[in-house]
C-alpha cells in the first residue's frame, strides 16, 4: 500500500478516489485528509485479519 507520508502528500480528491477503489469510507469528517488517511492506513491490517479468519 502506501506510507503515511505518501498518503498525506495526496489531495483530498486523490484520497477519496483511493477509498472508493477499495470500498472504504473515511473515518470521521470527509472534509479532512486525516479521515481518509486513517482508513487507508488501517485497511491492510484489517484485510489480513479477515483473510486469516476465513481459513
Amino acid at each position: 500500500m502506501f506510507t503515511r507520508t505518501e498518503l498525506e502528500s495526496k489531495t483530498i480528491q486523490e484520497l477519496r478516489d483511493l477509498c472508493r477503489r477499495y470500498g472504504l469510507k473515511p473515518t470521521g469528517n470527509a472534509g479532512y485528509k486525516t479521515s481518509y488517511v486513517t482508513s487507508l492506513i488501517a485497511f491492510p491490517a484489517i484485510a489480513l485479519n479477515q483473510m486469516k479468519e476465513e481459513e
